[in-house]
């Protein structure tokens, strides 16, 4: 399973975090993955969500990154780009990982920085208590080379869990899962085989708790096949 790239969305207000959205990208490279984040996107200044939803679709996991800005508030929205961005990964059952500043460490921030809307604190506050809830570390400051060493850590973890939907990341060309993929192509017969055996896989679902009727419908599903294949010359 360490041998799989995975696809990894990078999500966060864009404001004061730019170092450090490089160095995750830079992190996830290095490990072999195949990042994504707005730094990688064509000229968008501002990317529609339409882009950002196709963008997400894609991707196996999805890191956020909050300091202790909120974020832009999207238009006709009552939350930000990164909250909006999560609610999508949760819908999905995207694996997430986050990376938090401590209470005390964004509470600071807002007394010593400009001043934050009481609104604006309490959608960070909900947003906050919302990563808590994913895979998180949370920091007192962050620090670009434990970031770095977090994320491969944090995506380790989540390829040896159970965590990422079925048929996640990338495969080489030379690989024996692609091969296998460019013979069933080319192989006619063999994708007809194929589509009968997910064909009968979906119907052995929904006969889970009758047994003897899966049973029946399994010796059906052999005899037809056995006299299928007995029928076709192989050269």
């Amino acid at each position: 399973m360490r041998d799989m790239k995975l696809s990894v969305f990078v999500g966060s207000p864009k404001k004061d975090l730019e170092d450090i959205r490089q160095e995750i990208i830079k992190s996830i490279l290095e490990a072999g993955h195949i990042p994504e984040g707005m730094e990688l996107w064509a000229s968008e200044a501002q990317p529609t969500l339409k882009t950002i939803s196709d963008k997400l679709c894609l991707c196996d996991v999805h890191i956020v990154l909050l300091g202790a800005n909120y974020g832009q508030i999207l238009d006709q929205e009552e939350i930000c780009f990164t909250e909006w961005e999560y609610n999508q990964s949760r819908e999905a059952h995207r694996p997430i990982i986050a990376f938090l500043l401590e209470e005390s460490a964004f509470e600071d921030a807002w007394r010593h920085g400009n001043p934050v809307d009481e609104k604006v604190k309490d959608a960070y506050r909900v947003l906050w208590k919302k990563l808590g809830k994913s895979v998180c570390r949370i920091y007192n400051s962050f620090d670009k080379g434990q970031i770095a060493r977090d994320v491969l850590n944090a995506l380790n973890r989540i390829i040896d869990s159970d965590h990422l939907r079925p048929h996640p990341g990338w495969i080489r060309a030379e690989s024996k899962e692609a091969k296998l993929a460019t013979t069933l192509q080319g192989n006619p017969f063999l994708l007809r085989v194929l589509n009968r055996v997910v064909g009968f896989h979906t119907t052995g679902g929904r006969l889970e708790k009758e047994r003897n009727a899966k049973k029946a419908a399994a010796a059906m599903f052999w005899d037809t096949m056995m006299n299928r294949l007995a029928s076709v010359s192989f050269g």
